[in-house]
C-alpha cells in the first residue's frame, strides 16, 4: 500500500541515515519501526469493561498506575 505522511525534516534525516547505515531502505525501517509501535501499543491494552469504565478487579491506585505506563498517542 501506497501512503504518504508528514514527518519532522530532522526525524527523516536520521532515518535516512539509520537505514542507510543498516544497508536497508527507508521504506523498510519505516514499516519495522510501524509494526513494533502497534504491537507496543496493543499490548499496553488498558483493561476497560468496553468504554463503560475500569474493568472489574482493577483498584484505584492499579488504575493510576496503569495509566502512567500507556503510550503517548
Amino acid at each position: 500500500m501506497r501512503m504518504t505522511i508528514e514527518i519532522p525534516s530532522d526525524l527523516a534525516a536520521a532515518a535516512r541515515r539509520l537505514a542507510d547505515d543498516r544497508g536497508i531502505d527507508l521504506s523498510e525501517l519505516a514499516v519495522a519501526g510501524l509494526e513494533a509501535e502497534v504491537q507496543r501499543r496493543a499490548a499496553a491494552a488498558f483493561p476497560t469493561t468496553g468504554g463503560r469504565g475500569s474493568a472489574a478487579g482493577v483498584t484505584p491506585s492499579e488504575a493510576i498506575a496503569l495509566s502512567y505506563e500507556q503510550p503517548s498517542i
